[in-house]
């Protein structure tokens, strides 16, 4: 008696709900479900008995991995109205592979409508976004039909291409190594958008690790037979520029045109080690700036980034600000040596802006003149040894502490006198009276 009714019970279910639904016309995806007259559209399927409930996504795109559905209205009666489900099928269009079942029971897990429980449009809907949203799929519908037990849902779903191989459009850090241990596992398995998202932002990780920090995939190419070529655009260095700033940071003066500074630039540039056609990196430029600054020119060095003429480059602007680079200085005095004096001193750090170094410094007294001119270039021109130059000249007084006592005899009540050159100073030994001597010549090519 409790099988009788319950063969009865599922045998009337669907007829009251069916009466009910062509009371209040409830429509799932724009066709009439079943028990009810329907109106041909003019994309409807053929047969009247199997409406289906086409899907709102856009073909897949890779670039950005699973589209989220807009935020859709709040559904109306019709949209709530519900039928009961009596088989809910996975397939798979004519003529393609038929999918994996572990794929398929994610799909079946992953959706709300089940056998033996009621549905609407829009719990269709949403379980078309959600089938979709897993990543393996192209497209995804519905299609329903009335069956004696209920309404039997078709989720028709067009898997993406199978993972045959991957390449890289742009990269010059990327090796084929990288590829193979980030996206390898994925190669022949069903494209999964979703997996491939993880597999890029692994990717931009990669980069960000490495100080790479411009580097960002611009878009993954999946093609028909399985070749996924990943676009990236790595930060590639398109020009190197030298800008001189002011005291509130501005590169253009109150007429509008660019500061000029006393540096020329390539005394800037040839301090960088990265060049134009390299891949930007933070720490590389970070140890850059510090050799900058070490040049002793500047009051401040930082750097900016401007987009480049392609779009996938970069033109790096290094900010200067200088500081005073001469000193002049005037003094006086007098001296038992060479009576009244005076002293003039001239210092240069940054002589026609090539950072070359000139020094002078003179003092004139009673007796004498003396006077010492030094010139050092740190860098000759472009060398790749990095050669300097140096040259002296001078006049200069100098003492000489020389230990001398010609009778070389021992006196009682005075400290004894050494006076042979080389001769070790004891105890109560006395320094013989210094001489001095004048030096003056020319001091160069110093390299």
């Amino acid at each position: 008696m409790n099988v009788l009714v319950w063969v009865f019970t599922m045998r009337l279910i669907p007829l009251v709900v069916a009466t009910a639904i062509a009371s209040v016309g409830a429509v799932v995806g724009g066709t009439t479900l079943p028990g009810q007259a329907q109106t041909p559209a003019p994309n409807a399927p053929a047969n009247p008995e199997t409406p289906a409930v086409p899907p709102t996504n856009a073909p897949p795109n890779l670039n950005n991995g699973p589209v989220p559905s807009p935020a859709a209205p709040e559904p109306s009666a019709e949209d709530r109205a519900q039928v009961l489900v009596g088989e809910v099928r996975v397939t798979v269009p004519a003529g393609a592979p038929a999918l994996p079942p572990a794929i398929e029971k994610e799909v079946f897990d992953a959706i709300a409508t089940k056998p033996g429980r009621p549905t609407s449009r829009a719990q269709l809907q949403t379980d078309i976004n959600t089938a979709f949203a897993l990543g393996y799929f192209s497209n995804v519908r519905a299609d329903l039909a009335d069956t004696a037990i209920g309404v039997q849902v078709t989720l028709e779903v067009t898997p993406n291409p199978i993972l045959r191989s991957f390449r890289t459009d742009g990269t010059t850090v990327l090796k084929p190594e990288d590829i193979q241990r980030i996206f390898g596992p994925q190669v022949g398995q069903i494209a999964n958008l979703r997996q491939l998202q993880t597999g890029i932002r692994e990717v931009e990780k990669f980069y960000q690790d490495k100080g790479f920090v411009l580097a960002q995939v611009v878009d993954i190419n999946l093609q028909p037979d399985g070749t996924a070529t990943l676009i990236v655009a790595e930060g590639t260095i398109e020009d190197i520029k030298v800008a001189f700033v002011n005291e509130e940071g501005k590169s253009e003066g109150a007429d509008g045109k660019p500061i000029r500074g006393k540096t020329r630039e390539f005394i800037v540039t040839r301090e960088l080690s990265l060049k134009p056609g390299d891949v930007f990196n933070r720490n590389t430029v970070q140890e850059d700036l510090r050799k900058v600054f070490g040049l002793g020119l500047f009051e401040d060095v930082n750097l900016a980034l401007n987009p480049g003429t392609d779009p996938r480059k970069v033109v790096v602007t290094v900010n200067v600000k200088e500081r005073s680079t001469g000193s002049f200085a005037l003094g006086g005095g007098v001296s038992s040596a060479t009576g009244l004096f005076g002293t003039v001193s001239l210092q240069q750090q940054n002589l026609g802006g090539n950072n070359q170094k000139l020094g002078l410094d003179i003092q004139v007294g009673e007796r004498e003149l003396l006077f010492d001119l030094n010139f050092t270039d740190p860098w000759l021109a472009g060398d790749p040894f990095r050669t300097s130059f140096a040259a002296n000249i001078f006049n200069r007084r100098l003492f000489s502490f020389v230990y001398d006592n010609p009778d070389n005899n021992p006196t009682l009540g005075w400290p004894q006198q050494r006076c042979a050159a080389g001769e070790p100073l004891g105890v109560g030994d006395q320094l013989c009276p210094a001489p001095q001597s004048h030096h003056h010549g020319f001091v160069g090519a110093t390299l």
